[in-house]
């Protein structure tokens, strides 16, 4: 309840309490682990920081945030929502850092989640770092997984995250994206490319594709 009244203190106090008595073994804990991730989903959707994080810390399964289909928290049905800007502030560059270090193992699916996640809230240079880091670790998602992450990217208007995925797993990709959904910026920018790629000859397009290229500068031009 506190949490959902946006009130993170006497959450965390009482989580910090769960933890002494553990370490000192007084009692056995009465949180299960679907509790906790329950606990960590509204922390995240309530926008306290302090809570998820520290909930992350202590093992909580992070991934509950991260992986599958989004689900309600506290009558939140937006996506965007369910991790709050705040919350987003500090949780992926932590979660970068552990990657960085090596605490975090990663699959090639976990990571199309990481940066689909990342890109929605708006961090997109922990995005390109993990991008690099994946490389250098020869970890990369299909196109199939990463689908989605350059999508909502384009959608962002993160420029260098959609050229980033792009870069690791083809210009083909870039033909995924759409005039509605995608950022005009972006998109302008993804048409300048691919018209200096096809000047270069260094892009062979069919007749069809070789039309939206033309009416995409006309449009945006």
């Amino acid at each position: 309840r506190a949490l959902s009244a946006g009130q993170p203190g006497p959450a965390l106090a009482i989580l910090h309490a769960v933890a002494d008595a553990q370490q000192r073994r007084r009692w056995q804990p009465w949180l299960t682990p679907d509790d906790l991730v329950t606990l960590l989903r509204t922390a995240a959707a309530t926008g306290c920081p302090e809570v998820v994080m520290h909930l992350v810390e202590q093992g909580v399964d992070v991934w509950s945030l991260l992986l599958g289909p989004p689900q309600p928290v506290c009558g939140i049905y937006d996506e965007h929502r369910l991790i709050r800007d705040t919350v987003a502030a500090v949780l992926f560059p932590y979660l970068l850092q552990q990657y960085e270090e090596g605490r975090l193992e990663v699959s090639s699916k976990q990571l199309a989640a990481l940066i689909y996640k990342a890109s929605l809230h708006n961090q997109p240079d922990a995005c390109l770092a993990m991008l690099r880091l994946s490389a250098a670790r020869q970890v990369l998602p299909t196109e199939e997984e990463a689908s989605g992450a350059l999508s909502v990217a384009a959608r962002q208007g993160q420029f260098a995250v959609v050229m980033a995925l792009a870069e690791q797993l083809g210009s083909e990709m870039l033909w995924q994206l759409s005039d509605p959904s995608t950022h005009t910026t972006v998109m302008c920018q993804i048409l300048r490319h691919l018209a200096v790629q096809l000047k270069a000859g260094a892009l062979l397009v069919d007749s069809a594709r070789l039309s939206r290229l033309v009416r995409g500068a006309a449009r945006y031009q």
